[in-house]
């Protein structure tokens, strides 16, 4: 499979709608074991869900303090326990779609698949148009598994002091658009992301709360090349700690696109694993639409959100009304 030919910026620019799922596994199960059933078990059934844009995984190292102790006046510590160990980053075409995927019917069975690994986890809308790709020089969403380049998810929280527009204005214009010219730059996006709205526990067992105070109004994915130390990307440390009460650096371990531009990724249809023994043994018969098509039918291209029987009947429906209208 290809990659889109506007490219990874371009493609993540168009979507209407992105979210964030920050998840905590289970205690209970061992974490090689959960990030293993995420990626290759419940993304494979996630590539499946008409509706998705694009679908992202990426799996969250512990949160190294030391990348950014020099900060003073900010927070850059966190304990493992408040540490989520996952995010879903999830883009949809349009707004109807992103509603209807947050709908009873779609997760309920989410929910029951979650429960095998997941103990809690938020969901975030991103605010549009403020959210958005700066960089990508890698250019290939197909690049899955661990990573060539050092690459971090910073998280951010507010300083009680400012507003959420002066926040916003200053990681805006006083961090990405500065080091959206930085050579050193491989990869730059910035979220804002609206409140996480607590709901009760879920008939399965999993928790849809988070402190309002621990929350993150915002994150930025930062590549950089491999010598550059994540402090000397920070030149306005004076006036941080004014906007800003706490970083905190995940590295990220592995990050897995399941959903690229509508369509699934090989690893969205066949699984990692076999992704990467198929890239290993250069078998790119088994990449091939024709054998791809034979496979897995239309989810190849997207599939279809809704049945056509249904878009027939909603305009059949239509034009009976109009009809109506016209001669009474």
């Amino acid at each position: 499979m290809s990659v889109n030919k506007d490219g990874v910026l371009k493609t993540e620019n168009k979507a209407k709608v992105f979210a964030t799922f920050f998840a905590w596994w289970r205690t209970d199960i061992s974490k090689d074991l959960a990030y293993q059933y995420w990626r290759d078990v419940h993304a494979i059934w996630a590539a499946r869900t008409p509706g998705f844009y694009q679908y992202r995984q990426l799996h969250l190292a512990h949160v190294d303090s030391t990348l950014l102790s020099d900060l003073e006046g900010v927070e850059t510590n966190l304990s493992k326990e408040e540490q989520p160990n996952g995010m879903a980053h999830i883009a949809y075409s349009s707004t109807f779609i992103a509603n209807l995927l947050r709908k009873p019917f779609a997760l309920k069975q989410a929910d029951k698949d979650d429960a095998l690994f997941v103990s809690r986890n938020s969901y975030q809308r991103s605010i549009l148009p403020l959210s958005r790709t700066y960089v990508d020089k890698i250019n290939n969403p197909e690049t899955n598994g661990s990573l060539q380049q050092p690459r971090y998810v910073l998280a951010f929280k507010k300083s009680k002091d400012v507003s959420e527009k002066e926040f916003r204005n200053y990681l805006t214009h006083h961090i990405c658009q500065p080091w959206n010219n930085k050579e050193e730059v491989q990869r730059l996006r910035l979220e804002f992301m609206q409140a996480h709205i607590n709901t009760a526990i879920s008939p399965n067992g999993v928790h849809h709360s988070w402190d309002k105070d621990k929350q993150y109004q915002a994150w930025i994915e930062l590549g950089i090349t491999e010598h550059t130390q994540l402090l000397s990307m920070f030149d306005d440390i004076n006036n941080l700690k004014k906007y800003i009460s706490a970083i905190h650096a995940y590295p990220i371990r592995e990050i897995y696109t399941i959903v690229f531009g509508g369509k699934p990724t090989l690893v969205g249809l066949r699984g990692y694993p076999a992704a990467k023994i198929i890239e290993e043994l250069a078998a790119d018969f088994q990449k091939s639409k024709p054998v791809l098509k034979f496979t897995y039918g239309s989810l190849v291209n997207g599939g279809k959100l809704l049945s056509q029987s249904f878009y027939v009947g909603l305009l059949s429906a239509l034009i009976i009304m109009i009809m109506l209208v016209y001669f009474l």
